[in-house]
């Protein structure tokens, strides 16, 4: 039986958005700055699990400062010119706002540039909370975020709170904060992450998200 949520939460980039590949571009212009060989699609799919705050110390060592900057200069320049909105998004985040049901994102992406682009598509009133790295001391996928998100609602964890993701992160960050974790594939090869994570709901699109939200609803 599917229970209806009382909340739900979404990861940003591959959820909501297409930005994997300017990210790759990005961070790629961050490798080239500092002598590094660019990473391939396949190779940052595997990387981008890790914000950049955690990720770029382990991997630049004493150049982690200046990596930041180039990184930080680059999205400051670009972040909002290929901001994508994935099918049915905003039909469905529409309904959940119809339905009284609160929302929020819980990203890894950057606060300050997360906040940017969701104002830049008119979408502030949609969202009750909005949580990118660095808004607290851990990002995703430690379950502080997310849970800093259900408490500035006002709400506890449990099933019949949904995190909806793309990515491995997404799955560990509803399991480690004791939610529902929802896989939406937007048709990537991630086959592995349903075996390793058994997400309580599976979806292809974000219309299907939408059709599954109505069914909660109806069965309320």
């Amino acid at each position: 039986m599917i229970q209806q949520p009382k909340a739900v939460f979404f990861d940003w980039d591959g959820t909501l958005v297409d930005t994997l590949p300017w990210l790759l571009t990005a961070h790629n212009h961050v490798r080239s700055a500092l002598g590094y060989e660019p990473w391939t699609a396949e190779e940052f799919k595997k990387i981008i699990r890790y914000s950049s705050r955690e990720l770029y110390g382990q991997l630049y060592g004493e150049q982690e400062s200046r990596a930041h900057d180039l990184l930080t200069a680059y999205m400051e320049a670009h972040h909002l010119d290929n901001l994508h909105v994935l099918a049915d998004v905003r039909p469905m985040l529409e309904y959940l706002n119809d339905m009284g049901i609160p929302t929020g994102i819980v990203s890894n992406k950057r606060h300050s540039f997360l906040i940017r682009e969701v104002s830049h598509l008119g979408w502030d009133p949609l969202f009750r909370i909005l949580i990118g790295a660095g808004f607290t001391k851990k990002d995703k996928p430690a379950a502080e975020p997310l849970l800093k998100a259900l408490e500035s609602c006002d709400l506890q964890p449990g099933a019949d709170i949904w995190y909806i993701g793309d990515s491995e992160t997404d799955m560990l960050t509803a399991q480690a904060a004791g939610c529902s974790a929802a896989l939406i594939r937007h048709h990537h090869d991630n086959e592995h992450l349903i075996e390793t994570y058994s997400p309580t709901y599976v979806l292809d699109n974000c219309g299907d998200l939408l059709n599954l939200l109505r069914k909660s609803v109806l069965a309320a």
